[in-house]
């Protein structure tokens, strides 16, 4: 983002210092990672509930419960 934020500093008047193809390219790097961040955090986030999932389902059928009714 620094580089987003001198780009938009650059003063209209007089020559930038930042051509129109390098703002192109800061501006399309900046909106794939926008992109990519939250297409990187649901990945992520599937894998850890498929793993938690996977656990439990393992592992529940093992348990034992005792018998909390009343004895007839």
């Amino acid at each position: 983002m620094t580089h987003f934020g001198f780009i938009a500093s650059i003063p209209a008047t007089g020559d930038p210092m930042v051509g129109a193809a390098q703002i192109a390219h800061y501006t399309a790097v900046l909106m794939w990672a926008a992109f990519g961040s939250p297409v990187l955090s649901l990945i992520t986030s599937a894998f850890g509930g498929w793993l938690g999932a996977h656990h439990v389902h393992r592992v529940y059928h093992l348990r034992r419960y005792a018998h909390h009714g009343r004895e007839a």
